[in-house]
């Protein structure tokens, strides 16, 4: 029976991670962080690379665990009859995770504006505390500011002040939304269909 070092355990770790695009690095006097593809962690720098390999792991199961939820919600339409849909939401929800959430548009402008043909989903996300977040993705864009709505409510609910009409009109022209309150960012995203 053989044995790994932590170190090696470490190696091994990040080694599985490069292949899905993750890359640990940094130096023992500046810290250690962790990137996938352009977006960099916005954690502040870990104290080892055990712990930026481990941030990164992290990371990957979250983003695994909303690719886990997009398969069963096509395996509960498929008992229903409705698979397509199903299917074209695990598609954007696969879209949505093998993009970085920084390689998002972030910037004040419509991405889409009433002329253009619409996307094939709408792409529900932002940053909080612990980093990015991605809620889930929709073929119909009033289900994600439905979905974005739903946050806002439970937000009141807790004793924030949101005017919802602005909130809602921001998320319609696919402005982000800032909530110095919670430290968190809601915006919504076109999102393309690969071979649609």
């Amino acid at each position: 029976m053989s044995t790994m070092t932590g170190h090696e355990l470490c190696e091994a770790v990040e080694q599985h991670l490069g292949t899905l695009g993750y890359r640990v690095f940094g130096e023992p006097c500046e810290g250690w962080d962790w990137e996938l593809g352009g977006y960099q962690s916005p954690a502040l720098a870990c104290d080892s690379q055990g712990e930026a390999a481990a941030a990164a792991l992290a990371d990957l199961v979250k983003r695994t665990s909303e690719l886990l939820d997009a398969a069963e919600a096509v395996i509960a339409r498929w008992e229903r009859g409705n698979l397509a849909a199903a299917v074209r939401e695990l598609e954007l929800s696969v879209t949505a995770l093998r993009k970085p959430n920084g390689d998002l548009a972030r910037d004040a402008t419509p991405s889409i504006s009433a002329d253009e043909v619409a996307p094939e989903g709408w792409l529900l996300h932002g940053e909080g505390p612990d980093g990015p977040w991605t809620e889930a993705v929709f073929l119909d864009l009033a289900a994600a500011t439905g979905s974005a709505m739903e946050f806002a409510r439970e937000w009141i609910e807790e004793g924030l002040e949101i005017d919802l009409d602005h909130y809602e009109g921001q998320l319609a022209e696919h402005k982000f939304i800032h909530m110095p309150a919670l430290n968190r960012t809601v915006w919504i995203d076109a999102v393309d269909v690969i071979g649609a």
